[in-house]
């Protein structure tokens, strides 16, 4: 079971952390959430805790709202705001006692790990959608489809995966599609976003994002040539690489020699 909390933080002034850490947002493919809640801090003391799932923050619905946009938020309140939180109600619940069995091998059935719940914790689904199995198949006259199966939509458990794979499998039929064409298409999942760079994931939820869609780490933002940072003074990206304003000149040279390169800012 869950229950959703207000909580109200306030602080003397901006010297002041709030003692907490956000996790999660739309582009990062979870909901909002508290990751870290500091020991004696603002945040404790006001009753917030780990996994509390962020709901509202002011007057603001969180379901859309992107990482960066949920901290610009907190920030814009100053020293004043509240949060709406859902927050799971099982640390009361009363824990069963568990005894060790001995286990026995039962002929002929193959030994299985089975995971139970028994303490009665809620299973908190988020509330940004997640995108079935994406496929590009070729159609009649070879034109090309992007198929998405949203199998999120249903409950989860409710289905198995053969069913699943047999309704994806309808709905390909349905479009006009050849089935015998699917390949997977490159796609990003919300949380296991690699660095354009150095090819690492991408955790924590801090990063920048080159062209506007390459992501990557803030410290791998800068020019292949000298190492320079370049997240405080711009970037130059040619032939996918990254450039400061120096080697960009250098790197796109002109098709004249007569010519000068003129840096151009967008």
């Amino acid at each position: 079971m869950s229950a959703l909390l207000c909580i109200r933080l306030k602080r003397p002034d901006t010297s002041v952390p709030w003692g907490f850490r956000l996790e999660g947002g739309l582009d990062l493919g979870r909901p909002l959430n508290i990751q870290k809640v500091t020991p004696g801090g603002i945040a404790e003391s006001c009753g917030l805790r780990i996994g509390d799932i962020i709901i509202r923050i002011n007057s603001t619905d969180t379901k859309l709202m992107k990482h960066e946009d949920a901290k610009m938020e907190i920030v814009r309140s100053s020293n004043d705001f509240e949060m709406i939180v859902e927050r799971s109600t099982s640390e009361s619940a009363v824990q069963p006692t568990v005894e060790p069995i001995h286990q026995t091998q039962v002929s002929g059935v193959n030994n299985q790990s089975v995971t139970s719940n028994i303490n009665g914790a809620a299973d908190h689904s988020s509330p940004v959608p997640r995108g079935g199995d994406v496929f590009v198949a070729e159609g009649a006259g070879g034109r090309t489809q992007r198929l998405t199966h949203s199998s999120y939509n249903s409950p989860m458990g409710l289905y198995s995966k053969s069913n699943v794979d047999s309704s994806f499998k309808s709905t390909v039929a349905s479009a006009g599609a050849d089935l015998s064409n699917l390949k997977p298409a490159p796609q990003f999942f919300g949380g296991s976003m690699r660095c354009g760079a150095c090819h690492e994931l991408i955790i924590g939820g801090q990063f920048v994002r080159v062209q506007s869609r390459i992501p990557m780490h803030p410290s791998c933002l800068k020019c292949c040539k000298c190492g320079i940072g370049l997240r405080n003074v711009g970037y130059f990206y040619i032939n996918d690489q990254l450039y400061c304003e120096t080697h960009a000149k250098q790197a796109a040279r002109p098709p004249d020699s007569n010519l000068k390169p003129v840096v151009m800012y967008k």
